[in-house]
């Protein structure tokens, strides 16, 4: 489902929990992980650069807040590896964001802004327990409904 935020669109396209990533170099890592894909689009009239932190708050349903993963930039392909990079207007861009949790996490929700920095609209993806899935580069269709909030 797409979220209209301000002058910008976010889509999650796949929300999944894995125990190992693997990068394409054959590199692995062993933990408990979300993988959440996302399309993003830019309908203002300048370029705009995503920061996860400052535009991706992903929580569970104790209230717990995670950052995404700092080690986990090599498991995110060239492509969807879109953080800190400019999304020019009137462009779509696919990106992928990693995020690290304890074991007994769950109900998680991930909520996205309109990514100006004097506004406050966002919009909440309810992506409750997430089913486990293989991590891989390819995207698959998320079951994540968005709820628009101010």
């Amino acid at each position: 489902e797409t979220a209209q935020v301000g002058n910008v669109e976010w889509t999650v396209t796949d929300a999944y929990y894995t125990t190992e990533l693997e990068s394409d170099f054959g590199t692995q890592k062993r933990g408990n992980f979300v993988v959440v894909d996302f399309t993003f689009t830019n309908n203002r009239n300048e370029a705009v650069t995503l920061d996860p932190e400052l535009h991706m708050t992903f929580r569970d349903a104790e209230g717990r807040e995670f950052g995404t993963d700092t080690d986990a930039w090599e498991f995110v392909p060239t492509r969807l590896n879109i953080f800190l990079e400019p999304v020019n207007p009137g462009i779509s861009q696919d990106g992928r964001a990693i995020y690290e949790v304890p074991p007994d996490a769950e109900g998680f929700t991930l909520t996205v802004d309109d990514v100006e920095m004097m506004e406050d609209e966002s919009a909440r993806y309810d992506l409750g327990n997430l089913r486990s899935g293989t991590f891989n580069s390819a995207s698959a269709s998320a079951t994540a409904t968005a709820t628009a909030g101010q």
